[in-house]
């Protein structure tokens, strides 16, 4: 069994899953090193047993880096099994072929594309006081809001994953539910409604507008019709995305507009 001290061992190693990532089988170098510790005591005593649970490691792997160390889990929960003869060795590949992909799409939506955002956005308004103190404070709590969650997951995950295996799924996936990823998408989108206009006043205070002439009034009009060509076809970005950008070009109509 993997007692707490080697949990910490395979939660600690875990953020080295992609230091050595490779086109041929992604993470799986990564995968080895977290897991190898744990796979020396499973198979403490059975050398020809432990190098076929490292070669079983070393398979081909890829998932969201945040949800690495549940995909670990289960692979040990499974190693385990394998060792006292309740399960087949294919059984290591099948359960990773299995979560990692829903696993991957899992983590793109909520961490790049929803709480990356809505970090960041908490954030800015206290950097907009542009003083070291004011700077340093914002990062902090951008670091302090995103890596709660991050780290939550990383931890529950692998919990779970030594727990229960395959079977860790539904609990893993009530960490993050539907509910709570519409409060961040209304959040994020609250912010940047509330951050648009202090910015638009912030630039036009700060900056010198530009001398009037055809320059200006052309970089205006690119701005305008590329959000708008943007928002119209929206094929390329996703709302958020979309969201974000009109922000950063907003001040850039500022800028050369005011």
């Amino acid at each position: 069994m993997i007692g707490p001290a080697q949990r910490i061992g395979i939660f600690a190693r875990s953020f080295f899953v992609q230091a050595a990532w490779n086109a041929e089988r992604m993470q799986n170098v990564g995968f080895l090193f977290a897991l190898r510790p744990a796979l020396k005591r499973i198979w403490e005593g059975d050398q020809t047993g432990f190098e076929e649970s490292c070669a079983r490691a070393y398979a081909f792997v890829n998932t969201h880096p945040y949800f690495a160390p549940a995909v670990m889990g289960v692979a040990l929960h499974i190693e385990d099994k394998i060792a006292t003869g309740l399960a087949l060795p294919e059984r290591v590949d099948e359960a990773k072929t299995r979560i990692t992909g829903p696993l991957n799409a899992l983590g793109s939506l909520w961490f790049w594309d929803h709480l990356r955002l809505l970090s960041f956005l908490a954030a800015l308004p206290i950097i907009l006081f542009s003083s070291p103190a004011a700077v340093a404070a914002g990062g902090c709590l951008f670091f302090l809001i995103f890596n709660f969650f991050h780290l939550r997951t990383r931890w529950v995950g692998l919990t779970l994953g030594l727990r229960h295996g395959e079977d860790m799924l539904p609990d893993l996936l009530s960490l993050f539910p539907p509910r709570l990823l519409q409060s961040f998408r209304r959040a994020s989108a609250f912010l940047i409604g509330l951050l648009t206009p202090v910015l638009l006043v912030i630039v036009s205070e700060r900056l010198p507008p530009p001398a009037p002439g055809p320059f200006s009034a052309l970089v205006s009009g690119l701005v305008m019709a590329v959000t708008a060509m943007l928002v119209i076809h929206r094929r390329w970005l996703s709302v958020y995305q979309l969201l974000t950008l009109a922000l950063a070009l907003a001040v850039g109509v500022a800028r050369w507009a005011l």
